[in-house]
């Protein structure tokens, strides 16, 4: 079935523990009618097969592991590392993304924007969130439970898109809907003269955002530590400006408007900042075309 070597074993046995892991979910949904899945701990950098669970349902075994184990719903990846790799190599068809265990704090309150926005995630779970008070994950959680009815409606369409900034990938281009969106870090909010700077977190430090297209020149925004800009990608006037800019909360699926943003806080209609923080919310914007 196998050829030899190192690789052959770890094949092998993931061959064995789906068939395996098959019968105990085969058994579990004949008491009770739920998903079952199995998560993977991963591999990390310049561990060799053994080092690591190598017979979990790893991205280079999730053939063995469908063909071992047919009744599981999906396998899903514990990701405490290198989170854009191994989110994107879980993200196929026929296998739902979930995320059963992640680091959190501020670095998973960046994260799960990227796992839902970009990748499509149903579902993103730090590890040991019980265990202490974490204002910046709460605060993605809040922002994200609000938008959700948005995303459900819109991530069919291709209409919802999410970035998390890092060393190598420092900016990106998004196109969504009519409008490509350049996205670029920012340095946060400015502090008033004579103030001590505000300290700065992973969140901060990771820049972050969902976009979501909810119409032909609207869109709600959400995020941290983020400029953007917009440009044209269809026919006609080449330039984007913003119509308006407003800041507000969903409450119980009812949009309710905050403050309008002046050309002041706009770079005079040309840029939006994702500020984050605790002051930390939703923008709607709606933007024009002019020549």
């Amino acid at each position: 079935m196998f050829g030899a070597g190192p690789e052959t074993e770890d094949l092998f046995m993931a061959w064995h523990y789906a068939r395996y892991i098959g019968k105990v979910a085969d058994a579990g949904k004949a008491e009770y009618a739920l998903p079952m899945f199995a998560n993977a701990a991963l591999i990390r950098p310049s561990y060799a097969p053994g080092q690591y669970n190598s017979g979990g349902p790893l991205p280079h075994s999730i053939d063995i592991w469908r063909a071992g184990a047919p009744h599981l719903d999906f396998v899903a990846p514990d990701i405490y590392f290198e989170f854009k790799k191994w989110i994107a190599r879980y993200d196929r068809p026929g296998n739902p993304l979930f995320i059963p265990e992640a680091v959190g704090g501020a670095q998973g309150a960046a994260n799960v924007f990227y796992a839902i926005g970009h990748q499509n995630a149903f579902g993103f779970a730090p590890f040991a969130i019980d265990a202490g008070e974490d204002k910046d994950l709460a605060r993605s959680y809040d922002l994200l439970s609000q938008l959700a009815p948005l995303i459900l409606e819109n991530q069919p369409k291709g209409r919802v898109a999410g970035v998390l900034l890092e060393e190598l990938t420092p900016s990106q281009r998004v196109r969504l809907g009519d409008y490509t969106l350049n996205v670029s870090p920012t340095g946060g909010r400015r502090a008033a003269a004579g103030a001590p700077p505000e300290p700065r977190t992973a969140a901060t430090q990771t820049p972050h955002g969902i976009f979501i297209a909810t119409g032909p020149d609207e869109f709600y925004l959400a995020g941290s530590a983020l400029n953007i800009t917009f440009t044209p990608n269809t026919p006609g006037p080449p330039t984007a400006g913003l119509a308006t800019v407003e800041e507000g909360r969903f409450v119980e699926g009812r949009w309710v408007p905050g403050r309008r943003l002046p050309g002041d806080d706009t770079g005079q209609g040309n840029n939006i900042t994702l500020r984050g923080g605790t002051d930390a919310g939703i923008l709607r914007v709606t933007v024009y075309r002019y020549r």
